[in-house]
C-alpha cells in the first residue's frame, strides 16, 4: 500500500558510527577487525528524517528496535515496528 502511494521503502543501519539523539545512554561496542566504534540504534526515525531533508516525498521502514530498560510482559527489549514519513509533497493517489 505504501509502495503504491510512492513511498520509498528503506533499511536504515542498526549499528551506526555517531550515537542517536535520544536522551538515553549509549550502547556502544567496537569492530574486532577495524577498531570503528559503533553505536546500537534507538529510534530509526532519525535516519528516515534525514532523507527526506534531502528531498524524498515519502520513506517506511520495517525494522527492529531496541529498548534501553528493564524486560516484564509487556516490554521487550527487541521488538519490530513500522516507521514511516512523508513530506508536504503530493503523493500518487491509491
Amino acid at each position: 500500500m505504501l509502495d503504491q502511494m510512492g513511498a520509498l521503502e528503506v533499511k536504515t543501519p542498526v549499528l551506526s558510527t555517531f550515537p542517536d539523539l535520544v536522551p538515553f545512554p549509549q550502547f556502544v561496542t567496537t569492530h574486532p577487525l577495524t577498531g570503528t566504534q559503533l553505536c546500537l540504534r534507538f529510534s530509526p526515525e532519525e535516519h528516515l528524517m534525514r532523507l527526506i531533508a534531502c528531498g524524498v516525498p515519502a520513506v517506511y521502514e520495517l525494522s527492529t528496535n531496541f529498548r534501553c530498560g528493564t524486560v516484564d510482559q509487556s516490554h521487550l527489549i527487541e521488538f519490530e515496528s513500522l516507521q514511516a514519513l512523508f513530506s508536504g509533497t503530493p503523493l500518487a493517489k491509491v
